[in-house]
């Protein structure tokens, strides 16, 4: 996924949509490998609900896509938010 942004007006139509959100976020922050956000371990389940969650095989902490971000304090960024 490459992407250009360039202006306040093109970055507010690419992530009005909540996946794109997500898939960058997941591409910039994990290199598209889930790690766990705890302990660092790479080897994390995905939990099955509406919100894009993941458990960590080994500290069994729960997390999610947003957690420790900007996207977590003003989840307004993205325009239907993360969880």
């Amino acid at each position: 996924m490459d992407i250009e942004l360039n202006n306040l007006l093109q970055d507010t139509e690419y992530f009005s949509d909540t996946q794109k959100c997500e898939d960058l976020l997941l591409k910039v922050r994990w290199n598209n490998e889930v790690k766990c956000v705890f302990c660092k371990h790479h080897k994390v389940y995905h939990l099955q609900g509406k919100n894009k969650r993941y458990k960590c095989a080994q500290c069994l902490k729960q997390f999610s896509i947003i957690k420790g971000t900007i996207f977590k304090i003003v989840p307004s960024l993205c325009k239907n938010g993360l969880s």
